[in-house]
């Protein structure tokens, strides 16, 4: 058995409880629970048959002469040793006294079918006692004795490294997990089964959202915004708790082209030029060394990146990455583009060389320019190839939280819609904390309400989840354009953030 499962007593609370109390062993051992459930159940009927007997024989008792068959019934009820015994001996004792107990029979009978459904009804629990092992479901709790966060206290290099390797892992496998386990045709596919549930439905995609920022800076009257809904932590995460200890979390993303025109600027050194886009000031540099520039980013301009040779052979690049966020400090973006209430992202697709098949008039990708023609060594003819009409298309994200205490009603216990941090602020009170009590100095929190909130968010805040980080470590993995082929070498495409 995995070493992570834990073996004991404990309550599924999703059938509450009562019903919910569950044992967890090893194979072995529960063969023997099995086996000694079996003989247990025939030990417990003999006791309530006694138990039955001495209820009888009292309810029976009278001071008040009687026949002799009325002895003779107290006397068996209170030496029966099993039910089945006292079956056989109250049947005797009614057919010897059948002539005069006409009128009474039912009296005397009472015991018998009292004595044939206990009979009855252990057998069948007898019968079933080897079902324990399989009644409600495989549900196990897991031990979590090797579960934490990744410390940012220690910011080594050699920590750091640690750090990158393990969200890169993370990432690159939930990744996989969600372009097998979230398709259409993903049911019953093994692997999508390791999770309480196999996919959490997104509550709502809408592909007609408004402009995020200010509707002049954005390309489209028509975006994209995606909605997890209220994420319960019970029945989606699988952390087992009772109601009134549950918490709900949401996710928030809303995306859109921008506009180009009035936020660039061309620039020429030597024999290189490249250009810079203005959409918030940028910070690079070191740790104890950080520079802030009014260039978000600048990349080589598009008769650079497309250099045009006769019979040239397609290239071999790959994506390079680079994150610009408010979640991370490293953007302050223009006015245009502030939201107060969220985190801002803006991601800058380059073509680097890439040339598409068709043309393709995605407000994102913009592959409208015709940048040659494609042919094959192997077959006649030749395929008119598309580039994108600018060097850099940039697209901002706005990503907001939200954290509800489920102890609560879902409208009166959510703390509101807004940026990482927050959220969580403005959530505390509904989980009986203070701002002193999120300090990251503060003493261990006393009250498990609190702690519902403190370990989850800190473990959502030390994982790659903001869609920063997934392009930052995936990079050319994290479109899912990859897979389509629709261009002639996907690998030649680089985003930038």
């Amino acid at each position: 058995m995995d070493q992570s499962v834990y073996l004991g007593l404990w309550t599924n609370w999703s059938r509450g409880s009562v019903l919910g109390l569950t044992f967890t062993t090893t194979r072995a051992r529960g063969n023997l629970l099995i086996a000694f459930t079996a003989f247990f159940i025939s030990f417990v009927a003999t006791r309530v048959w006694k138990i039955v007997c001495l209820a009888l024989h009292r309810s029976y008792s009278t001071s008040e002469p009687c026949e002799t068959a009325h002895h003779q019934q107290q006397v068996i009820l209170r030496n029966s040793s099993s039910p089945e015994s006292g079956i056989v001996a109250l049947l005797r004792l009614v057919y010897t006294y059948r002539s005069s107990l006409k009128g009474r029979l039912l009296r005397r009978l009472s015991p018998v079918l009292l004595a044939i459904l206990l009979v009855a009804g252990f057998s069948i629990a007898g019968g079933f006692s080897s079902s324990i092992s399989s009644a409600v479901s495989d549900e196990v709790l897991a031990t979590s004795t090797n579960c934490g966060i990744i410390a940012a206290s220690d910011m080594s290099i050699s920590a750091n490294a640690l750090r990158t390797a393990v969200n890169s892992k993370r990432l690159s496998d939930a990744t996989q997990y969600a372009q097998h386990c979230y398709a259409q045709d993903s049911a019953g596919m093994a692997q999508c089964q390791r999770y309480v549930v196999g996919k959490i439905p997104t509550n709502a995609t809408d592909t007609s959202a408004p402009c995020p920022f200010e509707e002049r800076i954005c390309r489209t009257k028509e975006n994209i915004r995606l909605d997890t809904g209220y994420v319960n932590s019970h029945s989606s995460i699988g952390l087992n708790a009772p109601e009134s200890e549950r918490f709900a979390w949401r996710y928030v993303m809303h995306c859109a082209p921008l506009k180009t025109e009035g936020y660039t600027t061309n620039v020429t050194q030597g024999n290189s030029s490249w250009v810079s886009y203005h959409y918030g000031r940028g910070s690079s540099g070191s740790y104890d060394d950080v520079t802030s520039s009014p260039v978000t980013y600048a990349v080589s301009d598009t008769r650079q990146q497309y250099v045009i040779n006769e019979h040239a052979e397609l290239g071999d690049k790959h994506f390079t990455v680079h994150g610009k966020s408010t979640l991370d400090g490293l953007l302050q973006p223009i006015p245009e583009l502030a939201r107060p209430d969220g985190d801002v992202t803006i991601v800058f697709l380059v073509g680097n060389g890439v040339e598409f098949f068709e043309s393709t008039d995605d407000a994102w990708y913009r592959a409208t320019a015709k940048a040659g023609a494609i042919s094959n060594l192997n077959s006649p003819g030749t395929t008119q190839a598309y580039r994108p009409s600018e060097p850099a298309s940039p697209m901002g994200c706005v990503e907001q939280w939200q954290w509800c205490n489920l102890a609560y009603p879902i409208d009166q216990g959510c703390g509101p819609l807004a940026r990482q941090l927050d959220a969580i602020y403005g959530a505390a009170p509904f989980f009986n904390l203070t701002s002193r009590d999120l300090d990251p100095d503060r003493p261990a929190v006393a009250t498990s309400a609190g702690t519902r909130l403190i370990w989850p968010s800190l473990v959502l805040s030390s994982t790659p989840y903001a869609i920063s980080s997934l392009f930052n470590y995936l990079g050319d993995k994290a479109l899912a354009s990859c897979d389509k082929g629709s261009y002639t070498g996907l690998e030649n495409l680089v985003i930038f953030i």
